[in-house]
Parts: C-alpha cells; sequence; structure tokens
C-alpha cells in the first residue's frame, strides 16, 4: 500500500483559477487509494502582497474556505508575494508562521524546517534571498545541512519557492541562489534526490546531472495551484548543459507524491484530474 502527498504551489489567487485546482484536489481524494497523509503548497500562499497580520482576512478566503473539505495537514513555505513582493519591508512573512498556531490545517513552523515522511525526510527553504543579508543565507546553509545531516530518511527531497532549473518565465535560478543550491547537492555528506518548487506558473521535470558527484538531482516546477500559464512561455534557451527537459506542462494542476517503503511514484495533474506524466524517482 503506498501513502500519498498532494504537492502544488503559487496557490494564493483566490480565483476561479485557485479553485478548480481545489476541487480537482478535493474529488481525487475522495477516490478508492488517493486519500493524502498531507498536501504541500510550495510558496506564493497568498497574493499579491501578502497578509498585513494574523487575522487578515485572506486566511480565510484564499486557504480555509477554499480547502474546507480536506481534512489533513498543508506544509507551506514562503514565495516572493508573500513576502510584498517588494511593495513592503515589514517582514509581513512572520504572519504566515504566527498563523501556524491559529489553524487546523496550515502548518509553517519556521521560514525553513524539516519534516518527515516515513522514508522520506522534506527540507522546507525560504528562497528569498533577495530580502536576506548573506549572513542569514549563510546560517539557513547550516542549519539545513545540519538537519539533513540528522535526518534518517532514506531520500532527502528539498522544498522551495523560487525555481532551480525551468523553461518558464523565471528561468533558472540566479547566482545566490544557484551557488546554495549546488553546495547543498554537491555536499559530500549526503546525497539530495530532489528539489521542488513554484514561481514559474507551469510543470516542469528536468534531471540535472551532478558531475562531481556522478549522480542525478530531479528537478520539479509545480507552480499551477492558483494562477493561469501562457502556452507559449516555453523557453528552451534556458535548458542548460548539466539539464536534461524531460516534461512542461502549461495546464492548471498539481502533483501526486505516492510512495512506500521502497519507490517513489510521481504523477502530475491536470485541474480536470487527467493524468499528464508519470515517472518513478
Amino acid at each position: 500500500m503506498k501513502n500519498i502527498l498532494y504537492i502544488t504551489a503559487d496557490t494564493g489567487s483566490g480565483t476561479k483559477y485557485q479553485k478548480s485546482v481545489a476541487g480537482a484536489m478535493l474529488e481525487k481524494s475522495q477516490t478508492h487509494g488517493s486519500k493524502p497523509q498531507a498536501i504541500f503548497i510550495l510558496g506564493d500562499n497568498i497574493y499579491d502582497t501578502g497578509v498585513s497580520d494574523i487575522d487578515d482576512p485572506q486566511f480565510r478566503s484564499k486557504f480555509e474556505d477554499i480547502y474546507e473539505g480536506f481534512r489533513c495537514p498543508f506544509y507551506l513555505c514562503l514565495g516572493n508575494h508573500d513576502y510584498g513582493n517588494g511593495h513592503y519591508i515589514d517582514d509581513r512573512w512572520k504572519h504566515q508562521i504566527e498563523y501556524s498556531q491559529n489553524s487546523h490545517k496550515w502548518n509553517m513552523p519556521a521560514r525553513y524546517y524539516h519534516k518527515a515522511f516515513g522514508m522520506i525526510d522534506f527540507f522546507f527553504l525560504d528562497t528569498n534571498f533577495e530580502w536576506m543579508s548573506d549572513r542569514l543565507i549563510e546560517k539557513q546553509y547550516r542549519d539545513i545541512v545540519d538537519m539533513i545531516k540528522r535526518s534518517k530518511g532514506r531520500y532527502k527531497i528539498l522544498c522551495g519557492h523560487h525555481t532551480w532549473r525551468s523553461i518558464g518565465g523565471h528561468g533558472n535560478a540566479d547566482k545566490k541562489f544557484e551557488d546554495f543550491m549546488q553546495r547543498l547537492v554537491n555536499h559530500s555528506a549526503f546525497d539530495i534526490n530532489a528539489y521542488l518548487c513554484g514561481h514559474d506558473h507551469c510543470k516542469n521535470h528536468h534531471i540535472v546531472t551532478l558531475p562531481k558527484k556522478k549522480k542525478i538531482v530531479h528537478a520539479i516546477v509545480i507552480g499551477t495551484g492558483g494562477q493561469p500559464y501562457h502556452p507559449e512561455e516555453k523557453y528552451l534557451h534556458n535548458l542548460i548543459e548539466d539539464t536534461s527537459l524531460q516534461f512542461h506542462s502549461p495546464n492548471l494542476g498539481y502533483m501526486i507524491w505516492s510512495y512506500n517503503h521502497s519507490t517513489i511514484s510521481i504523477d502530475f495533474y491536470d485541474d480536470k484530474n487527467q493524468t499528464e506524466y508519470s515517472f518513478v524517482l
């Protein structure tokens, strides 16, 4: 029997698009063998500029009401819009961490954290380096390395908001995030199996080759939980030497992450619950 997680990102629009994806996930959860243990939302939880305080009504209109039908916990990380998207410098991202104390579903214990599911350890990052000092970025790196070293899971999965590899409009990581990722995925003390993110409002699956370690990392974009995407925005020039594109879709939707004691299966769905792509990690 497999355990199941649902994963999506860029949800918090409060529009018909978010409701369509939420409805598809709820419908899928009610079919035999598809009930999720948890749902991950990988940033941009509240558009356009996050929340102003812990009592902001957007927590209800763009999260609680839309996911009312689910009884499982949600685990979230911070996106650029949750920081205010450059319009505010008031640390409003902290309210999303504090809201974990007010909600039975919303879980964001810190700006970066670790959560284990069976044989899989997930490490939720704060990738908003634009609004962090070099000192804070380095502290996060050291803390995440320590979490990974202490983890017991067979698989180590990074979750963040910003893209590392993508053929969407945001493209590949900027220098600070690229340096951060290179240090993590090439660390000699452990192996990272995948990086999951949103930011680009499309679906991608890339295989990234690590020449130093002679290993691969799966780079997955699933920013299709609440904002539409233009199909023509497909930028193949973003494919660099270490990256092989396996799948791309501009459609709204989500991903199901199924696992047992020995395997992980990943299935991408659109907002009509049509299977778009599947692979085994």
